[in-house]
């Protein structure tokens, strides 16, 4: 008699929802495949970024940039605003943001959780996870420094951009 082999089957995390596959037919759908046997009922597809920095950030967290040209990128400064995309085991544990506003980002944007792989974006780029913090998303368009009120430095943030654009 022949035996047809049949793969295991786990969780696989698509889009903040779970579905029983293969972990193939997971990674080709862009999902997260939790393992085999594994079950949804106990998976986490909520976007909580598991592989990395002890699930503090999730998919879609507004972030802020604490520090100047991370990984020496400077192009992304203190006070620069975010959106959390994926985590990553790069360098220890890593956090792939879409930043506002920046155009100076690597095509590097394989992620081996939430989800595998999002394809290429120059507005993106890697940051440890002390480089940022969870913000709350700026509600003022006119706040250019992102301190939360409108003042005389966010005058002299738009005068300092002033001229030609590259």
């Amino acid at each position: 008699m022949i035996e047809i082999y049949t793969p295991p089957t786990g969780a696989c995390c698509i889009d903040l929802s779970c579905q029983t596959l293969s972990e193939k037919d997971c990674i080709a759908l862009n999902g997260v495949y939790n393992g085999d046997e594994t079950i949804c009922s106990t998976a986490s597809c909520d976007g909580t970024i598991q592989c990395v920095c002890a699930e503090t950030f999730s998919v879609g967290d507004t972030v802020v940039c604490l520090v100047d040209a991370p990984w020496g990128n400077p192009g992304l400064t203190i006070g620069d605003i975010g959106t959390v995309i994926c985590g990553g085991y790069y360098s220890g544990g890593s956090i792939l943001v879409q930043w506002e506003n920046f155009v100076d980002g690597s095509g590097l944007n394989n992620c081996d959780c939430n989800p595998a792989d999002l394809g290429e974006g120059t507005d993106r780029w890697w940051v440890t996870c002390e480089m940022i913090e969870i913000t709350d998303a700026p509600t003022c368009a006119a706040d250019f420094n992102n301190d939360g009120i409108v003042n005389v430095s966010d005058l002299l943030e738009l005068i300092g951009a002033w001229g030609v654009c590259p």
